[in-house]
């Protein structure tokens, strides 16, 4: 089953006001005695994206009725391209919070929002050990 799509008629998210940030991988039990142990929670961590974009009144229409329809107010995962790991890239995105924008001057809105990636594009090991010989 293939992935509802981000809009291609939508424009980016702007790489300058982008942040990016590992999820935590690992959960951590604490016993009465002795030390704390921590077990992963994952195999591939996902990743905690927030970004903002410049839209005009017709193409936050266009967002506002995909988020709506397409991907169930956010809650369903789809297929985006955003910047990883200094590329643009398709990954597969969640909302986690709505989405907020704010009234530019003009027809313009500010949209921003976050969102989960799960199975982000690492380098390859053959990558890393020629990156780090």
């Amino acid at each position: 089953m293939s992935l509802p799509l981000y809009p291609a008629v939508l424009p980016t998210w702007d790489v300058e006001n982008y942040t990016v940030e590992p999820r935590q991988s690992f959960v951590s039990t604490d016993f009465e005695q002795g030390p704390s142990r921590n077990r992963r929670l994952y195999t591939n961590v996902p990743y905690r994206h927030q970004g903002a974009t410049i839209m005009t009144d017709e193409e936050l229409s266009i967002f506002m009725y995909w988020y709506t329809h397409e991907i169930a107010d956010g809650s369903l995962w789809f297929s985006m391209e955003i910047p990883f790991a200094g590329q643009v890239q398709p990954v597969d995105c969640k909302f986690w919070q709505g989405y907020r924008w704010q009234r530019l001057k003009g027809p313009h809105v500010r949209l921003s929002a976050f969102w989960d990636v799960r199975d982000a594009p690492l380098i390859s090991e053959a990558q890393y050990s020629a990156l780090t010989a």
